[in-house]
């Protein structure tokens, strides 16, 4: 589908949706970034659902999740099943500051040995 019969607010419609929808066979990529055939058959998804459908953002972007779940959003909705995908990394964090923590509270125990 080509985005020219698009007008200036459609065509801005259609950049942010592909720049807020993942690739769901790239790793990390939006739609607007991959080569997939899979990201190129859901551009044109989007820009027909713009043009033909006259559907909004919030309706495409259901449409999305409905059909392929919160992975293919960029940034996924902080709900119950993607805490550990938002709570991870601090977590990690949290852990490996202990660690270290725990580390030099043992070696300011231990004697230096000359």
């Amino acid at each position: 589908m080509k985005t020219d019969s698009m007008n200036a607010e459609q065509l801005a419609t259609y950049q942010e949706l592909t720049q807020e929808l993942r690739c769901v066979v790239c790793q990390n990529q939006t739609i607007a970034d991959s080569n997939a055939p899979i990201a190129q058959d859901l551009r044109n998804q989007v820009a027909q659902m713009i043009t033909e459908q006259s559907a909004d953002k919030a309706q495409i972007l259901q449409f999305m999740v409905d059909r392929y779940g919160d992975a293919v959003l960029y940034t996924p909705p902080m709900q119950a099943n993607t805490y550990l995908l938002w709570l991870g990394p601090a977590l990690l964090l949290l852990g490996g500051l202990y660690m270290l923590w725990q580390f030099l509270k043992q070696q300011a125990k231990e004697p230096i040995d000359d």
